[in-house]
């Protein structure tokens, strides 16, 4: 069964200008994992940081989300929604 309690999270680079988007049903766990070097492109820029987090509901929704938050109008929608926490967000 699946499980309908997923996340779609940003992570931040704490040494490069680089983020990264992705989706878990436990974001805390998953930025663990990135700062352990368990993912290919995170691994050489850690540490990271979690930046931003949003319920999505299901997998399904999640992995649409995540999708969107990778194209140039998703990256404005969540980079507006971490502005006011006084993130770098440039490119």
């Amino acid at each position: 069964m699946d499980s309908e309690n997923y996340f779609v999270y940003v992570i931040s680079s704490e040494v490069a200008n680089k983020f990264y988007v992705g989706m878990s049903s436990d974001p805390q766990a998953r930025l663990k994992q990135h700062n352990a070097g368990n993912s290919q492109f995170t691994k050489g820029f850690r540490p990271w940081k979690l930046v931003y987090s949003e319920f999505a509901g299901n997998r399904e929704n999640a992995r649409k989300l995540e999708k969107y938050y990778k194209t140039g109008a998703g990256r404005k929608y969540w980079k507006k929604r971490v502005e006011g926490q006084n993130i770098n967000t440039e490119d």
